[in-house]
């Protein structure tokens, strides 16, 4: 059934109204990437810079609790939901400019909700240790959430000021004040 659901769009849309969906949307993605001369293969399959655009995007409790999540759930649906939703995620990651805001956001829907499943468990597992379970459940959730907050917002300040999310900004106005000088 997820097959079907995922497969007949793409196939109906061009049967129906003439066109691809896919296409469509590679052939703007190429024009763009052309318009600002981001074609050329080395910076096309820079594996280190998309994996830098994906690392700024995912926290640090997001990657842990996507991968205990991954590996601790039990449930084959939630594990089918997941694998369909990754792939159409890293298809279109791959396929898009390696410069572009939407990595950051490509990867949300797909693992965001498999990474709380990682969190709820190390929270539950940490409430249940003879030393730890002194905090409850909710507080090891609080505490993880905040101490992420902070760690993440002190990496992007730290990684804005160097430089390192040039792809991603600055947005006059919204992001930094005027007087920080951000290195080129």
């Amino acid at each position: 059934m997820y097959l079907i659901s995922a497969i007949l769009p793409p196939l109906l849309i061009p049967t129906v109204l003439g066109f691809s969906v896919i296409d469509f949307y590679l052939e703007m993605n190429i024009e763009y990437a052309k318009s600002l001369g981001l074609l050329t293969a080395s910076y096309w399959f820079n594996i280190f810079r998309r994996i830098t655009l994906l690392a700024a995007g995912l926290s640090i409790l997001h990657l842990i609790g996507l991968l205990t999540g991954f590996l601790t759930e039990q449930n084959d649906e939630r594990l089918k939901i997941f694998y369909l939703m990754f792939s159409l995620a890293l298809i279109a990651w791959l396929s898009w400019v390696p410069s572009e805001r939407r990595h950051v956001y490509i990867f949300y829907p797909a693992v965001q909700w498999m990474s709380a499943l990682g969190v709820n468990w190390i929270a539950e597992k940490l409430s249940e240790k003879p030393v730890f379970k002194l905090i409850s459940f909710r507080w090891w959730l609080i505490i993880s959430i905040l101490t992420n907050a902070v760690l993440t917002n002190v990496l992007s300040y730290e990684w804005y000021l160097e430089g390192n999310l040039r792809g991603l900004g600055p947005i006059p106005g919204l992001s930094l004040p005027t007087f920080f000088i951000i290195k080129d």
